[in-house]
């Protein structure tokens, strides 16, 4: 039996489509006789709006086995740049991408 790691972000509870593409190849493949893990974040709440992606909660480790594939969750990397995209004067689009691009140059 072959093994695959998925790595995603976002997998159900959340209900993104990215988090559902993940799940159904993941399910796809268990299916189909290969070993399924995969490691994500730890969603808190149902995700019911924007601001809900930015919602932390201390988890530690958390692991689950359903429909053949493991499902590690695990904290969300908290960076000081989702503390200022959360703050409630940042509301302009142009700061908002500024501040993750260089999210993803430095981190």
């Amino acid at each position: 039996m072959r093994k695959i790691l998925f790595i995603s972000y976002y997998y159900p509870p959340c209900n993104l489509t990215a988090s559902n593409r993940v799940f159904s190849w993941a399910k796809f493949l268990a299916k189909n006789n290969f070993e399924i893990t995969v490691l994500t974040r730890h969603w808190p709440a149902k995700i019911e709006s924007f601001n809900d992606i930015y919602q932390h909660e201390k988890l530690g480790e958390l692991h689950t086995i359903n429909e053949g594939i493991k499902v590690i969750r695990v904290d969300e990397y908290n960076s000081i740049f989702k503390k200022i995209k959360q703050n409630k004067f940042v509301k302009f689009v142009g700061i908002s991408k500024v501040i993750s691009l260089v999210d993803i140059f430095f981190s």
